[in-house]
């Protein structure tokens, strides 16, 4: 069933309707944002999306906003911090084109959000762009996941490779071309812990009690 918003619609049955949007608004458990201009500077948001960055519902987000040097979080693309304008939504806003977006959120509170977004322009009545909608979902466990595996794979790379070994002194060459004890090596490389024992053949070796002559 689809919202009927037809001009034959009476006044209460438009409040109706109009409520209706604001309380599914408000429900999604994505975060939703919507730019009302060309240059970001109002935006409005639901409460899924003010949980995902860290601001209060009556706030307005924006980056190019009134409120953009008290903003209690930051916006980061592969480790740098992206400039206000550049966001994906305010460039969807001013240049009119849709982009899929992988952002993390640094949060004041010392909190990272990976969020994944949509963002489509919003056209006036000319088809020129005054506004941008997006859609977030939070994918920080996903993204978790993947620098735990790559960080697995890569340990299994560097254990199954072919290791210098010093045959005299068994200390191991790394990628930096220096010589490090084999339990250092294998400690830096893996989960492994070392305790020190001796084995039965050392023992008897270098420690049996010799029988007086």
């Amino acid at each position: 069933m689809g919202f009927d918003l037809g001009m034959d619609l009476t006044g209460a049955a438009l409040r109706q309707r109009l409520h209706e949007l604001e309380s599914l608004f408000e429900l999604l458990p994505v975060g939703v944002a919507i730019v009302r201009d060309r240059e970001g500077r109002e935006m409005v948001t639901n409460a899924a999306f003010c949980r995902m960055i860290g601001v209060s519902p009556e706030i307005n987000p924006s980056k190019t906003g009134p409120n953009a040097d008290k903003l209690p979080f930051k916006v980061v693309e592969n480790g740098v911090e992206i400039p206000p304008q550049d966001l994906p939504l305010q460039r969807t806003a001013r240049d009119g084109v849709s982009i899929e977006s992988l952002c993390h959120i640094i949060r004041d509170d010392g909190k990272t959000v990976a969020l994944q977004g949509r963002i489509v322009p919003l056209l006036d009545t000319d088809g020129k762009p005054c506004g941008s909608l997006g859609v977030f979902v939070d994918v920080t466990e996903r993204e978790n996941l993947i620098c735990e595996l790559q960080e697995a794979h890569e340990t299994i790379r560097t254990l199954t490779g072919m290791l210098a070994i010093c045959a005299h002194c068994k200390r191991i060459r790394d990628t930096n071309d220096r010589w490090v004890q084999f339990e250092a090596y294998i400690r830096d490389h893996s989960n492994a812990e070392f305790t020190h024992s001796i084995c039965p053949s050392c023992a008897a070796k270098h420690w049996e009690r010799k029988t007086p002559g």
